[in-house]
């Protein structure tokens, strides 16, 4: 039997937090995953680390700059719907908006959201998990 194929990616993602809510966005329809909704990043590119993946993420799709803290939750999700079968790692930090009103530079739609109502929003699959830890005040705003 051949081995199967995974591809590896690994994601950052930013907890930016304002008045009690966290910054969500909608990926545009056009991308995998497209009208789900995730926290603010992107992928690694090589060389880059995930604090300058993020900054980079974030300027590009935002237009802000943005301060990364410590990393507060990481997660390994396997997408088997994908060819070649994807699987992320995904690591979020809590981040400071330093420069800027986050703007929708790709067309995805933004939303700040109270943590007890992003379950009530379709996420991407590897985000789900972290949710039930910020409703439940687990992972602090």
């Amino acid at each position: 039997m051949p081995r199967r194929t995974i591809r590896q990616i690994e994601v950052a993602a930013a907890l930016l937090s304002r008045d009690g809510r966290v910054l969500v966005q909608k990926r545009p329809p056009t991308k995998t995953r497209g009208a789900l909704w995730e926290f603010p990043g992107g992928k690694l590119e090589p060389g880059e680390d995930a604090p300058a993946a993020l900054a980079r993420e974030c300027r590009e799709e935002l237009g802000i700059d943005i301060e990364v803290g410590a990393e507060v939750w990481s997660t390994s999700h396997r997408y088997e719907d994908t060819a070649p079968v994807t699987e992320v790692q995904l690591r979020l930090f809590r981040c400071r908006l330093v420069d800027g009103t986050p703007q929708p530079l790709e067309k995805q739609e933004l939303r700040w959201v109270k943590p007890t109502e992003l379950a009530k929003l379709p996420f991407v699959a590897a985000d789900i998990p972290v949710l039930a830890l910020l409703a439940d005040g687990e992972i602090p705003l």
